[in-house]
């Protein structure tokens, strides 16, 4: 794709007429990296990729996890891009949007679904509605009994996740308020004393 631009308009058209999900697939390849303005969120644009194209990339298990995990009965999905810079409760502000072979669009923000358009039409035409219409964490579909689920929760697996999101988290914050500390300083003027 090197050189090719493609307009708003025909990459709209194409992903509308698409309805399977070896159809998105390949027009994810296709235009990968393209931005669309969305109408909703407003200024936002929706940058194509896949799952290597995202915060997420080295996280291969992720889509699996997304439909085993998440919508009361397991379906394919496909990740179709990112909105970065979005203010959400991730990591580095980044919702992914994943099609759905329920036709639907949903976005993932740490441990949420959110149903954000009713099709690949309605996202291209009316925009993402965030938080969604409805959403979905992570877990809820499994109908486990409490018991199960705490049994489940303290499982050795389970407390290494848990260890390595809790490190992978304070990693982020500290981060975050370095960046924070040294924004503070910049803006700061610069006071000179005259002798």
């Amino acid at each position: 794709m090197t050189g090719m631009r493609f307009t708003t308009e025909q990459i709209n058209k194409e992903f509308c007429e698409a309805k399977e999900i070896g159809e998105i697939e390949k027009l994810v390849s296709k235009y990968r990296n393209e931005k669309v303005t969305l109408k909703e969120p407003k200024s936002y644009k929706l940058r194509i990729g896949g799952l290597e194209d995202t915060n997420y990339s080295e996280d291969n298990e992720l889509v699996e996890v997304w439909k085993n995990l998440y919508l009361p009965k397991t379906l394919e999905m496909v990740v179709i891009g990112a909105l970065d810079d979005f203010p959400c409760s991730v990591a580095e502000w980044q919702l992914v949007l994943l099609y759905c072979e329920d036709g639907n669009v949903y976005a993932y923000e740490f441990e949420v679904l959110h149903l954000v358009a009713k099709s690949l039409k309605d996202l291209f035409e009316s925009g993402a509605k965030f938080p969604g219409w409805s959403t979905f964490k992570v877990g809820e579909c499994l109908n486990m009994a409490p018991e199960e689920l705490a049994e489940m929760m303290q499982s050795e697996e389970i407390k290494q996740i848990e260890a390595e999101y809790t490190k992978y988290h304070r990693s982020i914050l500290i981060e975050m308020i370095e960046d924070s500390k040294a924004f503070k300083q910049w803006e700061q003027p610069e006071v000179t004393k005259a002798f």
